[in-house]
């Protein structure tokens, strides 16, 4: 049993007062305290009976067809070798949001809150899955499945701005605290980075936007179906997935997924409150970019899981035969997609586009938790539940 279970994180930092801390400069040592690890999974195979067979044989396809997954093919190449984190992301949105695809980018980045209080907002892309929105199968946004998409260059960028200290006053440089800051990045700089635990930071972040059932793209929900919500929030364990990519590795994307209980998210939001249940094993999964033919069919399906694969099968095939030569079709039955509607009951905001805010930090202490939010209160959007 850990020796964290049935404590609060105020218990928590008040027995070890190093563990209040923000997110930028968690390390092993935290997660020691709380039992919580990553987990390698096998590496996804990527054998030529595992690519999608989209028709009757490849001798059977259109020109068009060819030219719409050559484009797939290309963005996949270009998101695997290109080091510029904007350019990435853009081919990250158009590998997973084609013509037909079961995710839709939700507008603004998922905050960290503790004490119901925004700590951090990351630079972390969010996509949610759409189901049919009939009143006889009307999905709870607490069940669907969140996903993340991050570079992890931004967090080394973080990192080193947070710990840069100002040029002295005299106009010389500041070497004492320039060395100590120094020796406390190195201190707060994993040994390896796929076990940062900044990651799990992220995947905090987009399981409280889950358990809040903010971010959906339905616009309308009765009462008593918020209710019904609200109250299935307390009780459902949040899935959270985020794919991460970094500059030095052109080999492989990475998967991040894990089960985050909803007592360790309520102990988030009322720090004195008791946490009982076990901290999750993060699961991480390396998916090959090649071959680059079928990487967007098998990033999609890593990042929803397996009982959302036929309607991923589905998805992608609809996606190459119709990625740049059939326009969108609507409906009255599909949900809106214009971000700029004003829902009823939850909605996103529609700041304009984000940027890194550039936080400045005091030269004499490292930030906790309780950073004020209006050190991030521009640059970055937040998903908003209507009247919060």
């Amino acid at each position: 049993m850990s020796i964290s279970c049935g404590k609060s994180l105020h218990d928590l930092s008040v027995e070890n007062p190093w563990f209040a801390v923000h997110p930028l400069f968690w390390t092993a040592r935290h997660l020691r305290l709380l039992q919580c690890s990553f987990s390698l999974q096998p590496t996804e195979a990527t054998s030529d009976s595992n690519i999608h067979d989209h028709g009757d044989g490849h001798d059977a396809s259109s020109p068009d067809q060819d030219e719409d997954e050559d484009e797939l093919t290309r963005i996949a190449k270009r998101l695997a070798t290109t080091r510029l984190g904007s350019l990435k992301a853009l081919s990250v949105k158009k590998l997973l949001c084609p013509q037909g695809s079961p995710f839709y980018e939700v507008r603004g980045s998922p905050p960290f809150k503790f004490n119901n209080r925004r700590i951090h907002l990351p630079e972390c892309d969010i996509y949610r899955v759409t189901t049919p929105d009939t009143p006889d199968n009307r999905p709870q946004p607490q069940t669907l499945p969140i996903i993340g998409y991050f570079h992890y260059d931004h967090v080394t960028q973080d990192r080193e701005k947070a710990l840069t200290p100002r040029l002295d006053p005299r106009g010389g440089f500041n070497w004492p605290v320039t060395r100590l800051y120094q020796r406390r990045l190195h201190g707060v700089t994993p040994d390896l980075w796929s076990e940062d635990p900044y990651l799990i930071c992220l995947l905090l972040s987009l399981a409280q936007l889950q358990w809040r059932g903010e971010g959906s793209k339905s616009t309308t929900f009765p009462v008593s179906y918020l209710l019904l919500s609200s109250l299935a929030a307390l009780a459902h364990t949040a899935k959270a997935s985020l794919l991460v990519t970094n500059k030095t590795d052109s080999t492989h994307a990475h998967v991040f997924r894990a089960d985050i209980p909803s007592d360790i998210l309520q102990g988030l939001h009322e720090p004195k409150n008791s946490i009982h249940a076990v901290w999750p094993s993060i699961k991480h999964t390396k998916v090959p970019f090649q071959p680059y033919t079928n990487f967007s069919e098998r990033i999609i399906t890593q990042l929803v899981g397996v009982e959302y694969r036929s309607s991923v099968n589905v998805a992608t095939a609809d996606a190459i035969a119709t990625l740049t030569t059939t326009p969108a079709k609507t409906t009255t039955a599909t949900p809106t997609t214009d971000a700029t509607a004003t829902p009823t009951a939850i909605s996103t905001t529609t700041t304009p586009t984000r940027r890194i805010n550039k936080r400045k930090y005091n030269d004499a202490t490292v930030p906790t938790w309780e950073v004020s939010p209006k050190r991030h209160a521009q640059g970055r959007q937040t998903p908003q539940c209507a009247g919060a």
